[in-house]
Formats: structure tokens, sequence, C-alpha cells
């Protein structure tokens, strides 16, 4: 926010802010020293200062330090991205997601939305076109889908073997984490006219030396080698890099990123839009094979009766028109919290703010013995639950929704 102060030099007034850059803490590895920001000429403090005092990033869950996935480039202004999160940041949502997805099988028992095997560091061009428009996606390799299928499917079977004998079995989440170390990946280009035009170029950083190879959009809609052609090399598969994690629990999980990969893919062929190309295309298949195999339930399962609609909204159901999610935006990841809107609880009551990211209940603590969330969540509808590219900013509708759900929040907690 611009303002116009009083000048001590020849009495003209000149631009200023009352904003400040933020404080940086220091970054070891790159011989970065801490950099705290000065008053301002007035003597008073930032308002930027005065919210981001903390520099420790201690809920970031992240390390900044940590390469940026795809480029593999070093900068403090990289994003932390969420593969999968939550409409609107409802914390609701989110904990709904997370307690389901442990019962996939697919993470382990403490998991969250926030949960480093969901985050990594991408650069912000690359996380605005993931997250805000939807131009490009992240899934796994020909070769490492190709493993994750095929674990899949033995347990899919032993599953169905054991409902046949009458007996019950839960997917080993061990069994599919064996292939997360080798797992690779690839980027795939969903609207090649609005990504990297008018010959723009994508560096990736490789070696020991961090040497750039730089990349553009072909005529075929691939990322391929600069200068760009149909015959250049095209982006090859490339690894998580895990240096900057110590525990083998925080680091990426494939699964999640497939799944993040399969909304967008999801969306792209309901729209009509131009056939991709044939590797892209298998990539985008095997990719929905696997996710599938991820909702998978035996024959004989028992089908889940759905509950009767406490407090219907026009919006207050999740259909197939995937609206309303909201791309995440870390412009402001150091910001403290937002004051809850009027006649709402704080975080304690369920309201998420950015300070309170990190503080997601952990599944085994609260959420698996939640008995008022025991009903189970077709594929369509969580999918449409969490976010994607496709947001609109909070109209009437949104906004009676949200109210709901607080008011439901609210009563939940006064009956407890």
């Amino acid at each position: 926010m611009s303002i116009l102060l009083k000048s001590s030099r020849g009495g003209h007034p000149y631009i200023s802010t009352s904003f400040n850059a933020s404080h940086l803490r220091a970054i070891p590895a790159w011989d970065a020293a801490e950099t705290r920001r000065s008053q301002l000429s007035n003597g008073r403090s930032s308002a930027m200062a005065s919210t981001n005092g903390s520099i420790d990033d201690a809920g970031r869950n992240i390390a900044r330090e940590e390469r940026s996935f795809i480029t593999n480039g070093a900068c403090y202004a990289n994003k932390r991205a969420h593969w999968l999160n939550a409409v609107r940041e409802s914390k609701t949502l989110a904990n709904k997601i997370a307690k389901h997805l442990v019962r996939f099988g697919v993470v382990n028992l403490v998991f969250t939305l926030d949960d480093p095997s969901n985050l990594v560091n991408l650069d912000p061009m690359l996380h605005s076109a993931m997250d805000r428009f939807g131009l490009i996606a992240v899934t796994l390799s020909l070769e490492s889908l190709a493993e994750l299928i095929r674990l899949f499917d033995e347990e899919n079977r032993a599953w169905q073997d054991r409902m046949d004998a009458g007996d019950a079995y839960v997917r080993k989440f061990s069994v599919f984490k064996q292939a997360f170390a080798s797992a690779t990946y690839e980027l795939i280009i969903l609207h090649p006219e609005h990504f990297l035009p008018c010959r723009s170029v994508l560096p990736v950083y490789s070696g020991p030396e961090d040497t750039p190879t730089f990349y553009q959009v072909a005529s075929d809609g691939v990322l391929r080698q600069s200068p760009a052609s149909a015959e250049s090399p095209r982006l090859p598969p490339f690894l998580f890099n895990s240096s900057c994690r110590d525990r083998e629990v925080d680091h990426l999980n494939p699964l999640l990123v497939a799944m993040a990969a399969q909304i967008k893919f999801r969306r792209y062929d309901r729209s009509g839009w131009p056939p991709l190309e044939e590797h892209t295309r298998l990539l985008m298949d095997k990719t929905t094979t696997l996710v599938n195999a991820i909702y998978w339930k035996p024959a004989g399962y028992p089908t889940p009766q759905p509950k009767a609609k406490t407090s219907p909204t026009k919006r207050g159901d999740w259909d197939d028109s995937d609206e309303g999610s909201r791309a995440e935006d870390e412009e402001s990841e150091e910001e403290t919290a937002t004051p809850a809107p009027a006649g709402r609880k704080r975080s304690g009551q369920g309201v998420r703010t950015r300070s309170s990211r990190s503080k997601d209940t952990p599944v085994d603590e609260e959420l698996m013995s939640d008995s008022s969330d025991e009903d189970e969540i077709t594929m369509d509808r969580m999918f449409d639950m969490m976010s994607g590219p496709n947001d609109h900013e909070l109209d009437e509708h949104d906004q009676a929704f949200l109210d709901s759900l607080w008011a439901q929040a609210s009563g939940q907690a006064t009956a407890v």
C-alpha cells in the first residue's frame, strides 16, 4: 500500500509504503546470513515486519533450502505447494480427506494434509501454473506407474480373497511404500499455448555444478530441450530430492502426486479440449488406472448408507461441477492468523488460518475415533473435496455454504 509522506528534504512529499519486505532467516547451506528489516523512515515498525517477526519457519514443515521439485532450482522465494488440499482450506474437509486417505491405506496413520509427504517446494511460476491456472500437472513415470499398479493389484486380490473368506483385511501402506524411494516423475503440459509462450524457456538444473539445461514447448505440445523441435529430447523423468528430509516418513508420497494429477486429467477429459501427444496420453491413462486401484473395493464390500443432510444449501453438496476449489496461494505464507469472521469461533472450533496449517489433528488421535463421520466417500466426491485449478472468488452462495459449515461445527462442539 503506497502512501505520501512529508519530506524533510525540500518540503516536497514523496511516495513510500507502510509495508516492508519480510525478514530473511539464515540458510547455512547457501552461506546466506539472517537479514532483519530496519524500521521505516518515520521510526515506526512496518506492517509486514510486525506480522513477520518470527523467521524460524517453524510452521512451514519443509526446509526453504530444499530444492525446487521439477527444476531442482534453489531460491528463497520458492513456494510450499500441497499436492492434495481441501477446498476453501476448510479444516473440516481437510480432516475428512486425511481420514479417508488413511482408510485407503495410502498414507501413514498420523497423516494430515500438512504432512511433509504431501508437500514440495516449487518455483513460483510453476506453482501458479499448476495450482492456479491448471496449465501443467505432474504424475509418475510409466515405469513407476507400472510398479505401483502391480503392488495395488496384488493387495487388492488379497483383499478380495479375504473378503470371500469372510475375514477382515486392510491394505498395507508398507507394501506400497517400498516403491516410493525409486519413484520417478514426469511433467505434463495440459495447455501448451499458455505455458511458456513466445519460445520462453524453463531452466532445469543438474550435476555437481548445477548446470542449467533449457527446455521449451515444442510443436507437439511437449517440453523439449532448447532449441525445441519435434525431434529434440523431451524433459526426462526426474527424482524427488529427499536430502533435506531426514525421516523416511517425510519423503514425498507418489500416490498423492498421482491422485492430484488425476483430478486435472479428469477435468481435462470432460472439457472436450484437444487430445494430447501419445506419450502424454499414455501417462494420463496409466495414472487413471492407478487411482482407480486406490479407490477399488472388493465385491461384497458393504455399501455405505448416505446420511440425511442436516443443513442443505444451494452449494452445500459437492457435485460433478468441480467448482469452489482454492489454489494454494502463499504470497504471505508467514502472515499471522487473520481474525475469524463475526460470529465464528477461532481455530479451536475448526477455523483454519495460515498460522494453524501445520496443526491439523493427526488421524490416529481424533479422526479414527470420530463416530460422526463413518460414511464412505466416493471417488467423485473425494475429487471434488480436494483442491484444483478451477477456483472462483467467494460469492453469496459460497458464503452461505461456509456459514452452514461453521454452524454445524459449533453445534457439534456444543453437544460434546
